[in-house]
């Protein structure tokens, strides 16, 4: 629910899945600068968090940090996919479809306010656990 919360208020439309790495959003606009724009609102918003782009251009893939909004260095795309969990792998190559996915939650859903409420809710819980 942080990635589905945080999407909403950077107003990205993604459909977000959690993984054993984190979790895995799907945006809905992938062409022209519009994924990079989605990186740098979201690692904007999350503060000490990094945000890794994954991009397939054909046969060509390609992965990015971002953090702080700002892009960061390269990640040899081999690297990642080695360590990712089989569904990344999966949507990247086109094996399967967010609509194959089990608990996908969709941040276009939820409203700037009902993101703001989350994030809080999460917020406090985690000050209870330490």
């Amino acid at each position: 629910e942080p990635l589905v919360a945080v999407c909403a208020l950077a107003q990205v439309a993604a459909d977000v899945v959690a993984s054993r790495i984190g979790a895995i959003a799907v945006l809905r606009e992938r062409a022209g600068t519009a994924p990079a724009e989605a990186a740098a609102a979201v690692s904007a918003l999350l503060a000490g968090s990094e945000v890794v782009l994954v991009t397939r251009a054909g046969s060509q893939l390609s992965a990015t940090r971002y953090e702080g909004g700002e892009r960061g260095a390269d990640i040899p795309a081999g690297l990642l996919l080695d360590s990712a969990p089989q569904d990344l792998e999966d949507l990247i190559l086109g094996e399967k479809t967010v609509a194959d996915l089990a608990g996908v939650a969709d941040s276009t859903a939820m409203s700037r306010l009902g993101a703001v409420r989350a994030l809080k809710k999460i917020a406090k819980k985690m000050r209870k656990e330490r």
